[in-house]
């Protein structure tokens, strides 16, 4: 088991799909979690979660030491990767603080709960998250340390929701919710285009100084 790796997936408060949204998914070291997909008044569940390392290939279990990455480098830093299994529960999220607004099985059915395997890999660097690459201003940008990509999405599968083709399910894309980010960096290393952006155009040489 590689502690230095499980260290960092759980010594952050939470791992962020939207920071806007309460899309997000969280590691406690022993052995507990949670994740929710809420976003304003719409609310699809809030549960905990049960997870556990599982042994890695031998080439993997060591993880990198923390280096310096300028946020002029194009290239995230790989700290290693960690299989994980997670089951779901239909609990109300411990962080809640209070009863969820609607019952998690609500909308999930009992596929969702079915225990699941991942291959994650986790980066340093400096990370836009998913939905707003291409998209971000000058005037608005949050930038991210830490980047957790799942091999694919930690939400449940189409077969684990009630009513898949049907709102508000149908209006998230959970297929597509396989990377998270945290550690939010500051102002000073926001500047340029986000490592996991590959879009044409974005920042210029002359708008990175322009502070």
């Amino acid at each position: 088991m590689n502690n230095a790796l499980l260290s960092i997936l759980c010594d952050q408060e939470y791992w962020s799909f939207d920071p806007l949204a309460s899309e997000l998914i969280t590691f406690n070291k022993d052995g507990t979690g949670e994740l929710w997909c809420m976003r304003e008044t719409t609310f699809i569940f809030a549960l905990n979660m049960d997870w556990k390392s599982l042994p890695p290939p031998k080439a993997e279990e060591s993880v990198k030491t923390l280096g310096i990455t300028s946020w002029w480098s194009r290239k995230p830093q790989v700290l290693g990767k960690v299989k994980l299994q997670i089951n779901l529960n239909t609990t109300d999220a411990k962080s809640l603080g209070g009863p969820f607004p609607i019952p998690n099985e609500y909308y999930l059915s009992e596929a969702a709960f079915r225990p699941r395997i991942f291959t994650v890999t986790i980066e340093k660097g400096n990370f836009a998250p998913k939905l707003w690459v291409g998209k971000e201003s000058e005037g608005f940008r949050l930038r991210y340390g830490l980047r957790l990509l799942f091999d694919k999405s930690p939400y449940p599968l189409r077969e684990g929701f009630k009513t898949p083709d049907k709102p508000p399910v149908s209006e998230y894309n959970f297929d597509e919710m396989d990377m998270f980010v945290a550690g939010l960096l500051s102002h000073s290393e926001t500047k340029g285009k986000a490592m996991n952006d590959d879009f044409p155009g974005g920042w210029t040489t002359a708008s990175l100084f322009r502070w």
